[in-house]
């Protein structure tokens, strides 16, 4: 990528391209603001005739010369595509933001979801294929392309080492898209050595060029399910997408190769790209064979419940009086999809509707092993109403803090022990994870609580 990077803080000068050869030129700076992917073109002022974007910014404003606003371009393109001395970036999804104008000045900015860097098309709005790497992918499917020897003498002394690298073919883990997962590894001489690493990289592709969402949605969906399973905020430590239409090229044009081009967005989940030291519920290994396809499925049949979970997860705000009403909702949910989809509706009232503790007893009942200790079972119901209810209702009395916490870690642990079994993991690997888990141990009062 050499020096056609975008980094936070540091603006770009870029000329813009977006397709129409009659547009008028002009230069916008481009900038990752650590927030945004931003681009700001230059306006005209309140004294101004006009130029010629500045009708990206003119909601709620009437134009006596196209006042059914037919005329001219009301809106910034999906798709832009820029130059500067460092190379090109393409930005995929923009939209209008921001604007001010003085009285013979101004400047609009336009925020795009993902910046293509070293792309060079304005066709990159769909795409042939999408790479992502997280820390955690590796960690959670196990294995690895390298093999260490250690050659030793009689003491144990070691004699020499030999570092080996092998590539392995890629395993396919659903027909979607052709989801494949694949080591890479990279090897970078540095000073007074070689610095060695690397990734499990999930990959998609098509035939024919797809909308972002079709790729991106299969991709965060295993970034979800590895996050359920560590109960970490997992995000994306790379992203590249391809093209088949835009090969990497030369100076002379001459083809070099495919074009797998880097992707820099400020709008996916997650914050945390460290290593999860293997502290998973359940791993690749520990479930049923095609494991992915499942969660798919899943996600399609119980995803209004598991959506809930999820956005707990990537709250930043677990341990919060919302999240123990969400994890409330979640179960709620849960147990009458359930009751839906695999009961025959049997538990459902006169009105088709099933009551709270009814429909905890229902995800029980769906589980062989539940976190929850056996003699507990009825307390904990009555503890998740009592917090549901007391948050809902103004003329209940709500929880005490440590009920409500220690209740949230409960209902957690049950939704994430209910799809660990959906996907095939027994109730005795469960039982021995549970053990590292981050949610296993129970809160108590501090020393100065009253």
């Amino acid at each position: 990528m050499g020096n056609n990077q975008l980094r936070v803080g540091e603006p770009r000068l870029c000329r813009l391209v977006v397709g129409d050869p009659d547009a008028p030129k002009t230069v916008v700076m481009l900038r990752d603001t650590g927030d945004a992917i931003e681009a700001t073109f230059p306006i005209s002022g309140m004294a101004g005739s006009g130029g010629a974007y500045d009708r990206w910014w003119s909601r709620g404003i009437t134009y006596g010369d196209d006042p059914d606003r037919v005329n001219y371009s009301y809106s910034p393109p999906s798709v832009m595509l820029l130059h500067d001395s460092s190379g090109s970036v393409v930005l995929i999804g923009c939209r209008a933001t921001e604007w001010k104008r003085t009285l013979n000045a101004g400047r609009g900015v336009i925020v795009a979801d993902f910046a293509v860097i070293g792309g060079e098309s304005l066709d990159y709005g769909k795409i042939n294929g999408m790479r992502t790497a997280s820390p955690a992918y590796s960690q959670w499917m196990g294995g690895s392309s390298i093999s260490v020897n250690r050659d030793v003498d009689q003491s144990d002394r070691l004699q020499s080492l030999t570092l080996s690298l092998k590539r392995v073919e890629d395993f396919q883990v659903s027909q979607r898209f052709s989801l494949s997962a694949r080591w890479d590894w990279r090897v970078m001489p540095v000073l007074g050595g070689y610095d060695v690493r690397e990734s499990l990289v999930f990959q998609t592709v098509v035939e024919d060029p797809r909308e972002w969402s079709a790729h991106l949605n299969l991709h965060l969906a295993v970034l979800d399910l590895i996050s359920i399973a560590a109960w970490k905020n997992c995000a994306f430590s790379e992203i590249y997408v391809n093209r088949r239409d835009d090969p990497e090229k030369a100076l002379a044009g001459n083809i070099l190769g495919v074009r797998w081009a880097e992707v820099m967005s400020r709008v996916l989940p997650g914050d945390d790209v460290s290593d999860c030291g293997k502290n998973f519920l359940f791993t690749y290994n520990d479930a049923s064979s095609g494991v992915i396809d499942i969660w798919f499925q899943l996600k399609m049949d119980y995803g209004r419940a598991l959506d809930y979970l999820l956005r707990i997860l990537r709250s930043g705000h677990t341990w919060s009086p919302q999240s123990a009403v969400i994890s409330s909702i979640a179960l709620e949910q849960l147990g009458y999809l359930i009751e839906d989809h695999d009961n025959s509706r049997s538990h459902l009232d006169n009105r088709g509707q099933l009551h709270f503790k009814d429909a905890l007893g229902v995800i029980l009942d769906d589980m062989e092993a539940i976190p929850i200790g056996c003699d507990d079972v009825e307390g904990w119901k009555e503890r998740c109403r009592n917090v549901y209810m007391g948050a809902k209702h103004a003329d209940r009395e709500e929880a005490d803090h440590l009920t409500m916490l220690d209740t949230l870690r409960e209902n957690l642990l049950v939704l994430r022990y209910w799809i660990a079994q959906r996907l095939g993991v027994s109730g005795d690997v469960l039982e021995r994870n549970l053990a590292r888990d981050p949610l296993k141990s129970g809160f108590v009062a501090g020393p100065d609580a009253v």
